[in-house]
């Protein structure tokens, strides 16, 4: 995925970003009245101009976080580059070890290039 990309993905819809967009991006993505699109993120970080990478690695809380959790806590899934150069896809499911560890690790345990949540 191009680093800047967001797609709609799924049945039901979820949002697909390369970790270069930034979350300002993803909202008016979601939220354009020219296409009729009104959908939302789960959780909104209180700081929109970061990237969706960026957030994902460091938890992404906002004004939303007691009720809906932190934004990584909605996050489906994840492709990471490994510190061997390899990518990865990770989930609750699958690779598990390093989806828990790439979400708020703070770019530690590899880099994050694409982030898929609801």
């Amino acid at each position: 995925i191009y680093v800047k990309a967001i797609k709609l993905k799924g049945n039901p819809k979820s949002v697909v970003a390369g970790a270069g967009a930034t979350i300002q991006e993803v909202i008016n993505f979601l939220h354009d009245p020219a296409s009729g699109m009104d959908l939302r993120i789960p959780v909104i970080p209180d700081y929109t101009g970061m990237t969706v990478g960026g957030v994902a690695s460091i938890g992404g809380v906002g004004p939303f976080t007691p009720f809906r959790g932190a934004l990584i806590d909605n996050i489906i899934s994840m492709k990471v580059v490994t510190n061997k150069g390899k990518v990865r896809k990770c989930s609750p499911t699958k690779n598990v070890d390093l989806f828990n560890a790439v979400r708020s690790g703070m770019g530690q345990f590899g880099i994050i290039t694409e982030v898929r949540f609801p």
